[in-house]
């Protein structure tokens, strides 16, 4: 309301500043997306090691304690933890290292990192309880590539090119030889949910996604096809609830992509095994699906390079038995649900051809 009301010349200013809290909230959202470039806001972040004389008597003390406790020795740089020595690089003092460490005495780390962060993903570190590891998901952020330069790939179809940095990202590039696993989560394309598709390579590594809400499901199967192809004929795990059974026909019985696979389950009334395509969800296999995810992530089987998977994994909770994202405007879980099936086309290990 304020905003609408405020004179807009050449010399306006708006700066809005909080105390991040969590990620279900307003100011989340309102960062995030100018983090992204989707706002005309500007994002602004700054670590506490920028300013270097708010906490200056804290760190002159901070700094009597670390010699009490070591001879007389200050703090060098041959002492420092991996942790230490990223902070050191980015800018931190040894002096200001001093004092987190004096911090830390009484200060639980996630505490320390909520009150003052080095990351904005620390800085919205929830305090809310989140499936996955928040501590594995931070750290991760610090070591995800940039998706590949359009040219340092093999030629895409044109169905892929035109949504390439715009909702089509790719990690590293198809390697002959190697077979590929993909989950797929289906949505109308009517600018809700997204339709969004991951896909992992043998060793876990996540080499490609894709997201976008405005493309309906006779265009996402052309993508899901040429994609799959793409990637050595990769192997399908659809959501096969609501969107996803006409996702599975096309593909199959329209395009004629064989490599979806089948899912054994029990037949309720006959007691008989019954194969069919794709993944039914419901609540006792979606739980299979997030515990199975929370284990090789947690363990290190398989590894993230995309930051907006990393972003809806970080709001992805439990709630009285169900799993979703943190309620909230544009707060969306396609991808971790697109990542979860490709975890178990992987650990299938099939292929039909």
């Amino acid at each position: 309301a304020i905003e609408q009301a405020l004179a807009k010349d050449k010399s306006s200013k708006l700066l809005i500043e909080s105390t991040a809290n969590g990620c279900s909230n307003n100011y989340y959202r309102l960062y995030t997306n100018s983090y992204r470039g989707h706002s005309k806001y500007k994002a602004y972040f700054f670590p506490w090691y920028a300013n270097k004389i708010a906490f200056k008597d804290e760190y002159l003390e901070a700094e009597a304690w670390y010699k009490s406790i070591n001879h007389g020795r200050r703090l060098k740089g041959e002492d420092l933890t991996a942790k230490e020595k990223e902070l050191f690089d980015k800018g931190a003092t040894l002096q200001q290292i001093m004092w987190r460490e004096w911090k830390l005495l009484d200060t639980p780390e996630k505490q320390f990192k909520q009150e003052y962060p080095s990351t904005p993903e620390e800085m919205f570190q929830s305090t809310d309880i989140g499936v996955f590891d928040a501590d594995t998901i931070t750290e991760r952020y610090n070591y995800i590539p940039n998706i590949l330069n359009i040219k340092e790939i093999k030629e895409l179809p044109l169905s892929l090119q035109m949504y390439y940095g715009n909702g089509l990202n790719i990690y590293q590039d198809v390697k002959k030889g190697e077979h590929y696993f993909g989950g797929i989560d289906s949505s109308a394309g009517l600018k809700g949910d997204d339709s969004a598709i991951c896909i992992l390579d043998s060793s876990g590594e996540q080499v490609c996604t894709f997201n976008r809400n405005d493309v309906p499901v006779y265009k996402f199967a052309k993508i899901c096809y040429d994609l799959g192809y793409y990637f050595n004929y990769c192997m399908y795990l659809p959501e096969r609830n609501t969107y996803g059974l006409d996702l599975i026909t096309r593909l199959r019985k329209e395009m004629g992509y064989i490599q979806i696979l089948k899912i054994k389950k029990f037949d309720k009334i006959k007691g008989q095994k019954v194969w069919d395509y794709g993944w039914y969800t419901d609540n006792v296999s979606k739980s299979k699906l997030v515990m199975d995810l929370k284990e090789v992530l947690e363990t290190g089987i398989i590894l993230i390079n995309d930051r907006e998977t990393l972003d809806q994994m970080r709001i992805f909770q439990e709630h009285n038995g169900s799993f979703g994202n943190a309620k909230g405007e544009s707060n969306h879980d396609d991808l971790v649900d697109s990542l979860s099936l490709a975890v178990q086309a992987l650990k299938s290990n099939k292929s039909y051809i």
